[in-house]
C-alpha cells in the first residue's frame, strides 16, 4: 500500500465530537512512551504528523487522520501516564470506552508493546477489556531494533506466551528507526480494506 495523502481530520476530547463519517478505522493504542507517535510517523512516511514527546501522555485526545481519502488512522491517548493520574485516567476511561462502543464494528486495533519490557499490567488490562468487543487485534512489538536477535526472539516468545489466552490475530515486530515491520502493517491494513 502506498500512502499518498494524509489529512489531520479531527482531534477529539469528548465522545460527542467523534466524526460520523463511515470510514474504516485502524486504531493504534499502547501505554505512554511505547513509541506510538514515532510508529505512526514511520507508517505514514511523514515527519511530525503525530507529535513525538519525551513526556508521557502527550496525546490526550483521540486523533483521527484521513489516509488516502479512504480510511481513518486513529491515535488513541496513551494509558498509564503519571501526571494528574486519577483525573486523567477517569477522562481516558470514558473517552476510550465511548470510542470502542461507537466504532467496534468498523475497526482494527494495533496494540503496541515495548519489546524490552513486554506486556505490563496495564497492557494485560487493555487486552482483557478488548475481549468484550468483536474486532481484530494485532500486537505490534515496538523498539525491536533495541534488542539483539536472540533477545528479540526470546521477547517475542515471552509476549506470545503471556497473551496466549487472548484473541489476537497476529504479532508484528516493529522498529520506527529501522522501518522494520512497516510493510507488514500496511499490508494488514490493505487486506482489511480489500475485504
Amino acid at each position: 500500500m502506498k500512502i499518498y495523502s494524509v489529512e489531520p481530520f479531527a482531534f477529539v476530547h469528548t465522545p460527542q465530537k467523534f466524526p460520523k463519517e463511515r470510514y474504516r478505522h485502524f486504531v493504534f493504542a499502547g501505554r505512554s512512551n511505547v513509541g506510538k507517535s514515532s510508529l505512526i510517523n514511520c507508517l505514514l512516511n511523514r515527519k511530525l504528523v503525530a507529535r513525538v514527546s519525551k513526556a508521557p501522555g502527550k496525546t490526550i485526545s483521540v486523533n483521527y487522520y484521513l489516509i488516502n481519502g479512504s480510511f481513518f488512522l486513529v491515535d488513541l491517548p496513551g494509558y498509564g501516564f503519571a501526571l494528574d493520574r486519577k483525573q486523567k485516567r477517569g477522562t481516558w476511561d470514558k473517552l476510550i470506552d465511548s470510542y470502542f462502543l461507537e466504532n467496534s464494528k468498523s475497526l482494527t486495533l494495533y496494540h503496541l508493546i515495548d519489546s524490552r519490557i513486554g506486556p505490563t499490567e496495564l497492557d494485560m488490562q487493555m487486552e482483557s477489556y478488548c475481549e468484550k468487543f468483536d474486532f481484530s487485534r494485532i500486537i505490534l512489538i515496538t523498539k525491536s531494533d533495541k534488542l539483539r536477535k536472540t533477545e528479540l526472539t526470546k521477547s517475542l516468545e515471552g509476549i506470545k506466551e503471556l497473551l496466549k489466552d487472548f484473541n489476537i490475530s497476529d504479532f508484528i515486530l516493529f522498529s520506527s528507526k529501522a522501518k522494520l515491520g512497516r510493510k507488514e502493517v500496511l499490508r494488514s491494513i490493505n487486506e482489511k480494506i480489500c475485504k
